[in-house]
């Protein structure tokens, strides 16, 4: 029973920290795509994919997806 309990606790640590990892990388992304739509000289196709990228980034974040 206590072999159990313990692995129930390594699991759930492991769980957090994965999704921690998780939302680290999607704000570390969004920052960068926020940073390279600020620059105005890309071509429109790359502007839309980026402003869709953001779009979802955001939504990751916020946990809507």
């Amino acid at each position: 029973m206590l072999n159990y309990q313990h692995l129930i606790s390594q699991l759930t640590v492991w769980k957090t920290w994965l999704d921690n990892q998780k939302k680290n990388n999607y704000r570390n992304e969004y920052d960068r795509v926020v940073s390279v739509l600020s620059q105005s000289h890309l071509p429109g196709t790359t502007v839309e994919r980026l402003k869709k990228r953001k779009t979802e980034l955001s939504n990751l974040l916020k946990g809507n997806i």
